[in-house]
């Protein structure tokens, strides 16, 4: 009898730990937190009392070896059908690159300045690896990349630039 209860049991403290994880204020929040050491209890920002307002354009460009410079591309997410709403793999890959992206504008975007420092941070490394692994010329020896902001999902105006980084050398094709 007991036995059977442990899962109702483990499963209720984990339901009752994630609602209290959700509030971000409070004497509740610290402790909780202190004790999740392996991130176990969810943070579902989509409840945000204000929510995203705006979305992020990815585009590179790549330099020959003679320095010639092509012209910006943008980086699609190709799923554009109906069956987005169900079946939609690369939404991880851009939830990933867009809190990547919030993580740097917090710490360097604001800063205005490209900084050798950023170059070991986890949340650059991420979106270079992406951005590297994009379809190339085959002259093309770096890439730079840049990411603007837009308002609203589906927007094409007036994208502002938020971050432009410095040329990378590309790995052997």
């Amino acid at each position: 009898m007991i036995i059977e209860a442990v899962p109702y049991v483990v499963l209720g403290t984990w339901l009752g730990l994630s609602v209290l994880h959700q509030f971000h204020r409070g004497r509740w929040t610290k402790r909780i937190k202190r004790f999740d050491k392996f991130g176990l209890l969810p943070d579902w920002t989509f409840f945000a009392p204000i929510p995203s307002q705006s979305d992020y354009r990815y585009l590179y460009r790549d330099m020959s070896a003679d320095g010639v410079l092509s012209s910006w591309k943008e980086i699609r997410f190709r799923n554009t059908s109906v069956l987005r709403s169900v079946w939609h793999p690369e939404r991880r890959i851009q939830k990933g690159l867009n809190v990547s992206v919030g993580s740097l504008s917090r710490r360097t975007i604001a800063a205005g300045k490209f900084e050798k420092r950023l170059l070991l941070e986890v949340s650059y490394l991420l979106i270079l690896n992406f951005v590297e692994q994009q379809p190339r010329d085959f002259r093309a020896i770096k890439r730079q990349f840049t990411i603007a902001q837009t308002d609203g999902v589906g927007s094409d105006g007036n994208p502002r630039i938020i971050f432009l980084s410095a040329f990378h050398v590309l790995p052997e094709a």
